[in-house]
């Protein structure tokens, strides 16, 4: 049966996929990327507090994943948001649902070592607290945003959907079969965008079961490997994949352009990994030569927008020491401040501008 965009694709093809996965073009690649991974993991861990330094990476990656479904806003003001809690705008709010997925699914991963399709569904509902759970309603379909034409319709129907997940599920977490553990996370990754089973949030779980799917396979410790920025770079190739793999079952150019971009953004973050030791070991030497406690330095990266209270609150000193610490980093020239909702903001503003622009 050929395939139909308006049809529901409930013929979508179960995994393992009928291709040659051990394709030697493939599994070069693959070596190439997974040596790029473990060289950024690698660095990661070197930082002085990996988990806390690297936490505004991932808050990036929460903004360029959101990008891709055109939900807009920028990395300052989200780091703003996070500070205000329940008084987030809207799009930073969508942002910091990303996040908080993102951070469970990563602690998920990190305690149980699998992927089920439970843990999805719960990410997904972080995602999209007001849309939450699989599908039981027909009419869902993919459609071009410039032409209106469609151009996919996922399988329907609730058992189906479990169905197809179970053996997603049942492929990603069988040692056995011999696979490249990144190609397998790739094809994963189609797959799961094929079925499609939310009503809404799927790229964006789709993109965090990606980084996940590494974690699990001990190739990064940290979520610190996304492939949003690449995507958002070079979007229509992206989904001309995507397609290709759906309508004539063309995996091997979808893989090779997964594993290109893992390949990329492993050496862009080694690169902003670098980049944050660098920042972050100047920030010190003005820390220490002005007598102050080495673990605000950790801090004014960990939050890029901090306030006096965070500080207070982090260091365990009086207000009047942490604002102290504040003024004088930003008369050192390390810090800019700034007044919004009554509180004094400062801005590790280099390291913002290296997170905005690469």
């Amino acid at each position: 049966m050929s395939y139909d965009p308006n049809i529901p694709y409930n013929d979508l093809p179960l995994l393992p996929p009928e291709v040659d996965l051990d394709d030697p073009v493939l599994l070069k690649k693959s070596i190439k990327a997974i040596r790029s991974i473990f060289r950024l993991n690698g660095e990661t861990m070197l930082l002085p507090n990996p988990f806390l330094l690297t936490q505004p990476l991932i808050t990036q990656e929460a903004l360029q994943s959101s990008e891709i479904e055109d939900i807009h806003t920028t990395v300052e003001d989200v780091f703003e948001a996070e500070l205000f809690g329940d008084e987030r705008p809207g799009p930073q709010k969508e942002v910091l649902h990303y996040k908080d997925a993102l951070m469970e699914g990563a602690k998920q991963v990190v305690d149980d070592e699998i992927l089920p399709t439970k843990t999805i569904i719960r990410l997904q509902k972080i995602i999209e607290p007001k849309r939450p759970g699989i599908r039981k309603v027909p009419g869902t379909a993919i459609s071009n945003q410039a032409t209106g034409e469609r151009v996919y319709t996922p399988p329907e129907g609730y058992d189906r959907l479990l169905d197809l997940l179970g053996n997603m599920e049942r492929f990603i977490h069988n040692d056995n079969d011999g696979f490249d553990p990144l190609i397998k996370a790739v094809v994963a990754h189609y797959q799961f965008e094929a079925i499609h089973p939310f009503r809404d949030g799927n790229g964006r779980t789709g993109r965090i079961l990606l980084v996940l799917h590494l974690m699990m396979d001990k190739m990064l410790d940290l979520p610190i490997l996304f492939v949003s920025e690449y995507i958002n770079k070079n979007k229509s190739e992206y989904y001309r994949a995507l397609r290709g793999v759906t309508e004539r079952q063309e995996w091997k150019e979808y893989i090779i352009y997964m594993l290109d971009a893992l390949e990329v953004q492993a050496m862009v973050t080694h690169g902003r990994i670098i980049r944050i030791k660098e920042m972050l070991d100047d920030i010190k030497e003005t820390i220490h030569e002005l007598k102050m406690p080495e673990r605000l330095g950790d801090l004014i990266f960990s939050y890029p927008v901090i306030t006096i209270t965070k500080v207070k609150d982090e260091l365990g000193v009086s207000r009047q020491t942490a604002s102290g610490y504040l003024k004088r980093l930003e008369k050192a020239g390390k810090l800019e401040s700034s007044k919004m909702k009554k509180e004094l903001l400062f801005f590790n503003r280099n390291f913002i501008k290296s997170l905005s622009h690469g």
